[in-house]
């Protein structure tokens, strides 16, 4: 697989290399992730993010919606970061 593509988003939809999902997905470097669930609803703690501290990016993007909700790091979540050496964008 190669890097996925954003096509398109809109409330609901986000569409990667022509495949459209209407859940929440973890885009990482080869491989798309799709259904995926967070442990509590805006947050994210570390055994949500499992599989991109396995693949340890440079960066980490988490997308706030068409709605603009800010996406909170869990306290656990956040130190947790630099320890790996990756730099969250929200």
């Amino acid at each position: 697989m190669t890097v996925p593509r954003v096509d398109s988003y809109r409330f609901g939809q986000l569409v990667v290399d022509g495949v459209t999902f209407k859940q929440d997905v973890i885009l990482l470097f080869d491989a798309i992730r799709p259904e995926w669930r967070r442990r509590e609803g805006h947050r994210l703690h570390p055994d949500d993010l499992a599989d991109v501290f396995a693949v340890g990016p440079e960066v980490l993007v988490v997308g706030q919606g068409a709605s603009g909700l800010v996406v909170h790091l869990d306290r656990q979540t956040s130190p947790n970061l630099p320890d790996t050496k990756i730099r969250a964008l929200i």
